[in-house]
Parts: structure tokens; C-alpha cells; sequence
């Protein structure tokens, strides 16, 4: 078997011919170009996915004849060629044949070498189907692939007829679905949180890399109020990198959801969670959710604030310090502190930790102190308190009501 499998493998990569075809998984097409029964009119490519994960490659080959299981002896086969690494070369090549009274499959690397059965059965009296394993292609990002069919009888063929499909170059599949990533984002146990802006303006950054082959298909954003809103869409494009403006309002929170496509149709979805901060004069009332409350006590000043400080307001401990409390939230919470330097101790009312907290003091608005609430999704009542030292500035707060 070995001999013959190496002899029909020398014969089919001499007659290949350079060049590709693009990312195409089903069908393709081949005319009725060949004479014997072998002659192939289509390949169907149909994937397998488990949670996102690919299961299993198949090929089904269809002829233009009908042919028994049997004919598939002596130097009569189909091959499926696999070129894993990209270099148009097979690193794998799967061969279907009649032997011992059954129809059976086999792998070989290109050297011939038997590597395993493969799953192979007639779906019509016209079709064979060939399925590999994952592993047994060595779980390559995308691969490339050629069919094979080889026939040899006394009338028509005495020397052997052969088909490819495609007639010229290898086909792509592309079996990994696109990775989108959010720069500058921050890791939590509700996903990932976008970087909190400077104003009520800011922008949904997410990059998309195809490794697969097949390049970028298209992405979908799409938006979601928090807690309790509807998704919307909002943008759909191509770009690998993509920037989505948006303008919301203070205190507002939404999911953002990224569906991405490939040029085999593969999909991946991820989300990420933006929070429009709370400005450090809020006086509450302007939300239909359960509205939390802000407020201040001992010595704060208000003086000082420029255009750089969020919605251009800024409160600044005092000469003894002050206290500054955000109350009946749930979820997520984030304190903004401007350039200038100080510290303070925060507490919530659901753990008893101090997060010991220094504004950036380096010219910049960031997140100075970033908590999740401790005791489940669900609950409410939390309070964040705030013992701030003198030259201690508060300029916003982000609240992320997750359920």
C-alpha cells in the first residue's frame, strides 16, 4: 500500500501547479473534465466547531457518476492533500481505498508514512466522505487543501485518469475564528473595562487579528444600557483596527459587544464595559435606576478647576482633611483623581479594607482606586467612603451597575 500511496503522491505534486485560490470553504465547483468514474464535479468543505473550538475537518467529494465502494482498489484511489504551514507544500495527504471487503482511510505524511485511519463513508452512491481529527493535521490556525481522484480500467483510462479539484492551486480554509482584542482595557471579573474618559466623549477601541488565512470578513458593535437597556448597533465595518465614537451622557454605563467575521465565515464575539463617570459635583436625580448619592463633608474647596477637570469641576480636600461619601450603588466603582498630589484612605461599607489611594500627581486624569463589590452580584447599599488628606482632589467617579 505504501508503494502505490508514494507513486500516486509523486504523480498528483507533479502535476500541481503554483499559485492559491482565495478563502473559500463550500462548495467548489469542477468541470466535467476527466474521463472514468472518478471524474469530480464538487468538494463540500463542512467545519465542526464545540464552543467555538474546531472539532472536525470533512470533505465531501461528489462525482459526476455513480461508482461502487469496491472501485476504489488496486491503483484506483482519492487523496485529500493538506498543506498545514502554508508553503503550498502537503504536509499530510489522506487517502481513501477499497480493501479486505471494506472501504477504508488512512494518513500518510508526504514521505508515505502511515500515520493513521481517517473517517471515510459514502453519503450517495455518487460521494465518499474523508474526516480527519483536529490533532491529526497538528491543530494548525487555517490550512490548504487539493483533492485527488485517480481511475485506471482497459477502456477510456489503460493509463490512469486523473482529476483535481481545484484545477490549479490549493484551496483555503481558514478554522480559527478572528481574536479581537480592547487596548488599554483593564481585566475584571465582569470582562474587560474600556479606559474611563476625560469627558463624556470617548472612543470604543478594539483590535481584530485573522490568523487563519482567510483576513478580516466584517465586525458589528453593538451597545447596551446598563443594567437593564437593549442592544443596539451602532457601527459595522472591515478595519483590523477600529476606533467607534461615542458621546453618552454623565453617570451612564453601557456594554459593548464586538461580533467579528472572517473570509471563511468563522465568528467570535466579545464584549467590554465602559463607564461614563459620575463629575464630582453630582447632586443626584437624573437617572431612572436606583439614583446613588454623593456627598461631602468637613473642608473641601471648589476653587481651581480648569478645562483639563472632568465637565470643569473639581473638588479639593482642605486644610484637617474631608470625607466624601457615594452611596446605594452596586456593581462596579472607579475614583478619579486629577494631576495634582494628595492622599486619602477609601473604604466600602461591604469590606473591611482600606485602599490607601495617591492622585497621580504626573499631569494626568486616571483611575486612582478601581473596587468590585465583594458580596455577589445583586445586592445594594454599597457605600464607598472617602477620608481624603488636604490636597486630596476628587474629579469623578464611574459606576458600573452589573447585575
Amino acid at each position: 500500500m505504501r508503494v502505490t500511496v508514494v507513486a500516486i503522491f509523486l504523480l498528483c505534486l507533479a502535476l500541481a501547479a503554483p499559485g492559491g485560490v482565495g478563502a473559500k470553504v463550500s462548495p467548489i465547483s469542477d468541470g466535467d473534465d476527466t474521463k472514468g468514474r472518478l471524474d469530480i464535479k464538487s468538494v463540500t468543505t463542512i467545519t465542526k466547531y464545540r464552543s467555538g473550538v474546531l472539532t472536525n475537518p470533512l470533505h465531501t467529494l461528489t462525482m459526476y457518476q455513480r461508482w461502487p465502494s469496491k472501485l476504489l482498489s488496486g491503483r484506483n484511489g482519492i487523496e485529500l492533500f493538506y498543506d498545514t504551514k502554508g508553503d503550498r507544500r502537503p504536509e499530510r495527504i489522506a487517502v481513501a481505498f477499497y480493501a479486505g471487503g471494506h472501504l477504508r482511510g488512512a494518513l500518510f505524511n508526504r514521505k508515505g508514512n502511515y500515520l493513521g485511519t481517517v473517517g471515510v463513508k459514502r453519503p450517495s452512491s455518487k460521494s465518499i466522505f474523508i474526516g480527519l481529527f483536529p490533532k491529526q493535521l497538528g491543530s494548525p490556525a487555517g490550512y490548504r487543501w487539493a483533492a485527488y481522484s485517480f481511475y485506471k480500467n482497459a477502456n477510456g483510462c489503460p493509463k490512469t485518469c486523473l482529476d483535481r479539484a481545484p484545477n490549479r492551486g490549493l484551496v483555503l480554509h481558514d478554522i480559527t475564528p478572528p481574536k479581537i482584542s480592547f487596548p488599554g482595557s483593564m481585566k475584571a471579573s465582569i470582562g474587560r473595562l474600556l479606559p474611563i474618559s476625560a469627558t463624556t466623549n470617548f472612543n470604543v477601541d478594539f483590535n481584530l487579528t485573522d490568523t487563519g488565512g482567510s483576513g478580516i470578513g466584517g465586525w458589528n458593535l453593538r451597545e447596551r444600557a446598563e443594567p437593564d437597556g437593549s442592544w443596539t448597533d451602532v457601527a459595522n465595518g472591515t478595519g483590523a483596527s477600529n476606533s467607534v465614537a461615542r458621546s453618552e451622557s454623565e453617570g451612564s454605563a453601557f456594554t459593548y459587544e464586538v461580533t467579528a467575521k472572517d473570509g471563511d465565515n468563522n465568528q467570535t464575539t466579545a464584549r467590554a464595559v465602559m463607564g461614563v463617570p459620575f463629575d464630582d459635583g453630582y447632586s443626584g436625580g437624573n437617572f431612572s435606576y436606583d439614583d446613588p448619592s454623593l456627598s461631602y463633608a468637613n473642608t473641601w474647596g471648589t476653587g481651581g478647576a480648569s478645562s483639563d477637570d472632568y465637565l470643569g469641576t473639581l473638588h479639593t480636600a482642605g486644610s484637617g482633611g474631608g470625607m466624601l461619601q457615594f452611596m446605594q450603588f452596586w456593581g462596579y466603582v472607579a475614583l478619579i483623581g486629577p494631576a495634582t498630589c494628595g492622599t486619602a484612605t477609601v473604604t466600602m461599607s461591604l469590606s473591611s479594607t482600606e485602599h490607601d489611594v495617591q492622585a497621580p500627581c504626573d499631569g494626568r486624569r486616571r483611575v486612582v482606586l478601581f473596587q468590585t463589590k465583594e458580596n455577589g452580584v445583586g445586592s445594594m447599599g454599597i457605600t464607598l467612603a472617602v477620608a481624603a488628606n488636604e490636597g486630596f482632589s476628587v474629579d469623578g467617579i464611574v459606576y458600573v451597575p452589573i447585575f
